[in-house]
């Protein structure tokens, strides 16, 4: 069998942070410190900060709407970090409870049940996706919540946490909890010790550009999400229970194991890469009859005809950020 693992190799790795926080800890100030951002504003987080002192340019995109959310992310990846070195969310939040709402009005008699949250949960679990494999560093600020446990019958607080989807830590390689005094209790830190014991003074880009600086060059690896791996591996000849039903089809038409193997060209159908369908569409033509090649003078020219892709361009449903500005009113 041949061994499907290869040597571990230096990556091209952009780094993915949280930072969650009570209001006026310094999450929108940490995040605006890295390079080149592009910002997706739900709240007006950064309405003061446009050309004060010290704060680099950036552009922003006011939003509320995962929709909109989901855009701006396919320019990002569509840029590929031409414009942008940093998108910035701020906050994931709003987002997340913007989707409930809009999930809760679409179902019936309003009411939450397990398909809705099943929708909610899928769309985040794109959207988280998409994060991960953008070319540029995400920093994603989230507001603060209680969290509870249940111990001896009743509620009791245990600590706090972000205030979105549970599943959303999972992508990052560092999650910050912000504090009043702007200083940083690092949550979770991929492979790397951040601060003294466990406390960050200070939270911006310096904290985080000699980690980066390392991975600025290699291969680019690409995650899968759960739910194209889901559908791969409910058409892949090599999953037992999928081969079982496909031979079983074409064995109930009369085709035996070793016409459907000379249909794939294959030895054993685990040999088969293409998928179900293509298997299908293979044996489908095995069985056409074989018809005498027309003459010359019998071929008739086929009427060319105009292919358009059904899918959208790269180019298509492209959100566009605007330079900020200082709001009206405001000192620099």
């Amino acid at each position: 069998m041949k061994n499907p693992f290869t040597p571990a190799e230096k990556v091209q790795k952009k780094l993915k942070v949280l930072l969650f926080g009570p209001s006026g800890s310094g999450k929108t100030l940490a995040a605006l410190s890295f390079p080149r951002p592009a910002v997706i504003d739900s709240e007006g987080g950064t309405d003061l900060y446009a050309g004060r002192e010290g704060i680099p340019p950036f552009q922003v995109l006011r939003a509320k709407s995962i929709t909109e959310l989901e855009n701006a992310v396919k320019f990002i990846k569509y840029d590929n970090g031409k414009t942008f070195e940093t998108l910035i969310i701020d906050p994931i939040t709003v987002f997340y409870d913007v989707l409930k709402q809009g999930t809760e009005r679409q179902a019936k008699n309003q009411q939450m049940g397990f398909r809705e949250w099943a929708k909610i949960n899928s769309r985040m679990k794109y959207l988280y996706n998409e994060l991960t494999n953008l070319p540029v560093h995400v920093v994603v600020l989230a507001r603060e919540s209680i969290e509870y446990a249940t111990k001896n019958g009743s509620l009791e607080r245990t600590g706090v946490k972000p205030d979105a989807d549970k599943a959303l830590v999972y992508i990052f390689d560092f999650v910050i909890q912000m504090t009043p005094d702007h200083r940083g209790i690092v949550k979770k830190s991929r492979g790397i010790d951040l601060g003294k014991n466990g406390t960050l003074e200070t939270v911006d880009w310096s904290t985080f550009q000699p980690i980066a600086e390392p991975y600025i060059e290699g291969d680019t690896i690409t995650s899968e999400s759960e739910d194209t791996a889901a559908d791969r591996d409910a058409t892949d000849l090599g999953n037992r229970d999928v081969a079982e039903g496909f031979a079983r089809t074409w064995k109930d038409q009369g085709l035996s194991a070793n016409d459907i193997m000379t249909a794939l060209g294959v030895a054993k159908l685990s040999d088969w890469t293409a998928g179900l369908d293509a298997a299908n569409v293979a044996v489908e033509t095995y069985l056409l009859p074989v018809v005498d090649e027309p003459t010359k003078s019998e071929k008739k020219p086929a009427s060319p005809k105009q292919s358009k892709s059904r899918y959208p361009t790269s180019k298509d449903n492209i959100t566009e950020f605007k330079q900020s500005e200082p709001p009206t009113g405001t000192e620099g």
